[in-house]
């Protein structure tokens, strides 16, 4: 069951110049509504996040900003809960590894 959630679960990577600008077309090609962004601190205190704030407006239900080097799997139960908490229904994951593997 697990496996197949995963296989039928919508994702999208997108990278490079103009990729925040394209947030609210992939929200809405997603059926989205409230989207959660995840990142490390780097990222929140950052230009970056000020921008995908932006994008997202209305959409935006919150962010999850504590995501250390490898993921650990306690940030990730933090994030789901926070991300339920929000009412969110989309992760937006911004940053590197860390960030896409808990998003």
């Amino acid at each position: 069951m697990y496996a197949g959630l995963i296989r039928d679960w919508p994702k999208r990577v997108c990278f490079g110049p103009g990729s925040v600008a394209r947030l609210p077309r992939l929200m809405a090609d997603l059926g989205a509504k409230r989207a959660m962004v995840a990142c490390g601190k780097s990222v929140a205190g950052g230009e970056m996040l000020v921008k995908i704030r932006a994008a997202l407006g209305e959409k935006l239900a919150g962010v999850y900003a504590d995501i250390p080097a490898h993921t650990p799997y306690e940030c990730v139960q933090e994030a789901t809960a926070r991300l339920k908490s929000l009412g969110a229904d989309t992760v937006v994951s911004v940053g590197g590894g860390s960030a896409i593997d808990c998003g």
